[in-house]
């Protein structure tokens, strides 16, 4: 993997076939967004080298090519979660004291947020309050509560709500179940407290965007 101002040669024999990416990693969670180094600055050329086996790249590259002929409003969405995942691969064959401390500290700040949203996810039903979803995460209550809104914006209280609302519109436009049925499901106490919500929230009432 090679970063600005690396010198580097490739011998290649008549007929292969080279392929570049070039990749510009930005702080999402900063506007506007700010250049993230991959590696420590003073990294040795061996610590840039991908070790793991990367299966199936040659392949991963003629479906980027196939991708970049079409036309059609998915293609370019398509090309970049291939790529946002051969990128992830690659990575993790990387050796970890490589990697820069800002780089390694937003990549666990995207796991945390991960792993909340398949909390939100698996307990979507349920009144979990701070406290149980921060022994669910093996953090104290404070330390939820402080990176919930310093990465996220919000309480962790409030983005539950917000998941389930997210969840509540997705049944709402793609299913023909009742109301009172979605509110039950999501875990709230009767379907006219779900509609306060659900309006406070989204700006319109469940009714209304169906």
């Amino acid at each position: 993997v090679i970063k600005p101002g690396d010198r580097h040669c490739d011998h290649l024999q008549h007929g292969q076939r080279h392929y570049v990416l070039h990749f510009l990693l930005t702080d999402g969670l900063c506007q506007p967004a700010a250049a993230l180094n991959l590696f420590t600055e003073w990294v040795a050329p061996q610590g840039q080298v991908c070790t793991a086996p990367m299966p199936d790249e040659v392949r991963t590259f003629d479906l980027l090519e196939e991708e970049s002929r079409k036309s059609d409003c998915y293609a370019a969405n398509i090309q970049d979660a291939m790529l946002e995942a051969f990128f992830w691969r690659m990575v993790r064959g990387l050796p970890v004291e490589s990697l820069s401390p800002q780089f390694r500290r937003r990549s666990t700040e995207q796991e945390f947020a991960g792993r909340l949203y398949r909390l939100f996810e698996e307990h979507v039903q349920d009144h979990l309050c701070v406290e149980e979803l921060a022994d669910f995460l093996k953090i104290s209550k404070r330390s939820l509560s402080m990176k919930c809104r310093a990465l996220l914006g919000d309480s962790p209280a409030q983005l539950f709500t917000r998941f389930k609302i997210q969840k509540a519109v997705q049944l709402l436009i793609y299913t023909d179940r009742p109301v009172k049925e979605i509110s039950y499901e999501l875990g709230f106490e009767n379907p006219y407290h779900f509609s306060r919500v659900f309006k406070r929230i989204h700006g319109s009432a469940p009714s209304e965007l169906r």
